[in-house]
């Protein structure tokens, strides 16, 4: 297929959407919020040492469900 015409918008909505379907940007918790599809993707296809800067976090569920994640056992 040969494209014609770039057009970024219609990739972003895509993308949007994509993202949207697995619940991230949706303002859930992170049980529902697409957040654990991520981790499990990372899981998958990276190695340690990891560094997550969960930046705004409030109460830290997010950090929480990343060290239950990646360690098999409690939360910080």
């Amino acid at each position: 297929m040969i494209f014609t015409k770039f057009n970024p918008q219609r990739i972003e909505n895509k993308i949007n959407r994509l993202l949207r379907s697995v619940g991230i940007g949706s303002g859930s918790s992170v049980l529902e919020s697409g957040e654990e599809f991520i981790l499990d993707i990372l899981k998958k296809h990276t190695q340690p040492p990891f560094c997550i800067f969960d930046v705004g976090a409030n109460q830290g569920q997010y950090l929480d469900m990343c060290l239950k994640y990646i360690t098999g056992g409690g939360g910080a």
